[in-house]
């Protein structure tokens, strides 16, 4: 029985190296996971960065073409406006001529 306690000595030793290369190598596949995982994280991350910032674009680019669109109505309307106030000083001089011309 002297020499019963190397081998068992050793049994243990071993299982004990076993049991922790297999929580290092767990943590290891952990982590290589964790790291292959985040790029594909980011790349998502990033995709929906990019397309809510195209969105933004987009609506910004709208309301420039509604911008650009309410500008030349409204340059429309000052024509319009400038014409109706030459129509109307027309008419009043007019109106005023005739005055004159009355005894």
């Amino acid at each position: 029985m002297e020499g019963l306690w190397v081998p068992v000595l050793g049994i243990a030793i071993g299982a004990a190296a076993t049991i922790i290369a297999a929580r290092l190598n767990g943590k290891a596949t952990e982590r290589t996971a964790a790291v292959g995982a985040a790029p594909a994280e980011r790349a998502v991350a990033v995709t929906e960065m990019q397309a809510g910032l195209l969105e933004q674009r987009n609506m910004l680019d709208r309301a420039y073409a509604r911008i650009d669109a309410l500008e030349a109505d409204v340059a429309e309307c000052e024509i319009g406006r400038d014409r109706d106030r030459k129509a109307f000083s027309a008419e009043l001089q007019e109106l005023r001529d005739e005055l004159r011309a009355r005894p």
